[in-house]
């Protein structure tokens, strides 16, 4: 350890350090995160959800596919939010268009 913290011992430093790092990577944490942003574009909700799966790497590891598959399934709900949302605005881009182009080719055959 770098320095001693005043109260406490070496050891129960690290186990407040390693409580804090786990409830900062939670997924219950990294969902409010992402609540508290939801006022910002889908992109950007996408980047921070993805750069906080891959942070957490520093202090926890993914070493392999079972690790990531795991970490996934743990983060399912937000990532099915966002997968929604997504689907949802893609398809709601698409009937414009669509109307769009009838109302292009309708106008146009009169």
């Amino acid at each position: 350890m770098a320095h001693i913290p005043l109260k406490m011992s070496i050891p129960e430093t690290q186990d407040e350090l390693e409580k804090a790092w786990v409830t900062a990577y939670s997924p219950e944490t990294i969902e409010r995160a992402l609540e508290s942003i939801s006022d910002k574009p889908l992109q950007q909700r996408v980047m921070h959800l993805v750069m906080r799966l891959c942070f957490r790497g520093i202090y926890f590891p993914q070493m392999n596919k079972r690790a990531w598959m795991k970490l996934i399934a743990q983060n399912r709900r937000a990532i099915f939010n966002l997968a929604k949302e997504s689907i949802s605005k893609r398809r709601a881009g698409q009937k414009r268009m669509t109307k769009f182009h009838s109302d292009l080719h309708g106008a146009s055959g009169d």
